[in-house]
């Protein structure tokens, strides 16, 4: 199968726990780019604008798209093309082999996407091939999305999976393995090396990008709280996920969302953190010896990872208060 995603799905690329889950037991084509548009020139992204869905199905070989398509798809479109569009890109998946098409709403933040949602319900109306996958009716009261109200944090890409499994096993029958019970919404594993640090999953250091507030709220949902620090500097927290984090941005972005908000630093408390060696908050001093055989001493705890990679720094350190690991602490800077 297919599954064809602008920037909102494009999140599944970074909760990869939703996204295995959706992908479980299926053979999955994987098309998700920010800006997609179904047929119009694709707007652009970083320089690029990627192929429009319409120039994916027809440059793809005949069956090569699988059975079943997922086409969620419509945040960058024009409201009074999408009807002609959407046909153009049924007729063309139908002409492909595909069977079955999952068509997902849009959430209606505007009045031109209820529109679109409009003509989503009466286009499928006309072709049996359709089935609609009701993401507005879905994410209705659900605190799922970034400040715009289309973007998903972690917990909407868990949203969003959850939506789109039943009626792709449905239409997939008897090849498809029955769903998994769903697995935690949430990843509180810390995965660090001198190449990459990861947090749940968010990468808060990878030479030479450090991860961004917006990347934050797209895996961990809006903060509960972020306030100003002096030198440009910010402070969020995610209390219930025993999370804090501080970020140094450029002038006029601090508490926003804006990718020019970069990690500085951050802390990690809680019985459900643990590093990929399975160091766990509350574990004895003993076990991280064992674990860690080359960690270091220091006054504010032991360093796990340390790693210098031209001119980008990071450091992990298990704090230690009475014998046991209180929590991890990550250090991220640049320069010399």
């Amino acid at each position: 199968m297919t599954i064809f995603g602008d920037s909102a799905a494009e999140v599944l690329d970074y909760v990869t726990d939703a996204k295995d889950y959706l992908a479980q037991g299926l053979d999955v084509n994987w098309q998700l780019k920010v800006c997609r548009r179904l047929v119009q020139l694709s707007c652009p992204y970083e320089g690029v604008r990627p192929p429009t869905v319409l120039d994916v199905v027809r440059a793809s070989p005949q069956g090569s798209l699988g059975t079943i398509a997922v086409v969620d798809v419509g945040y960058n479109d024009y409201v009074d093309q999408y009807q002609s569009d959407m046909d153009a890109v049924v007729e063309a998946l139908i002409a492909k082999g595909v069977e079955h098409i999952i068509w997902t709403t849009l959430r209606e933040v505007r009045d031109s996407y209820r529109t679109i949602n409009a003509t989503i319900r009466s286009e499928a109306g006309k072709w049996p091939q359709i089935v609609v996958a009701d993401w507005n009716a879905a994410a209705q009261g659900q605190d799922w999305f970034n400040s715009d109200g289309i973007h998903l944090s972690s917990a909407g890409a868990w949203g969003l999976a959850r939506l789109l499994r039943p009626p792709i096993l449905a239409a997939c029958g008897d090849p498809c393995q029955p769903p998994p019970a769903p697995a935690p919404s949430r990843s509180f594993v810390i995965r660090a090396s001198a190449a990459a640090i990861r947090i749940g999953p968010y990468t808060a250091w990878r030479p030479p990008l450090r991860g961004t507030y917006a990347q934050a709220t797209a895996a961990f949902g809006r903060a509960t709280s972020c306030r100003l620090l002096a030198g440009r500097k910010s402070r969020a927290a995610w209390p219930t996920l025993g999370l804090a984090m501080q970020f140094i941005s450029a002038p006029g972005s601090i508490c926003s969302t804006s990718t020019g908000t970069v990690v500085q630093a951050l802390s990690l408390t809680g019985a459900r953190w643990r590093t990929s060696n399975g160091l766990t908050v509350g574990d004895p001093l003993s076990k991280l010896q064992q674990l860690y055989p080359t960690a270091t001493a220091h006054p504010a705890g032991y360093w796990l990872v340390k790693a210098d990679r031209a001119g980008s720094h990071t450091l992990l350190t298990a704090v230690i208060r009475s014998g046991r690991v209180s929590g991890f602490s990550l250090v991220v800077r640049v320069g010399p």
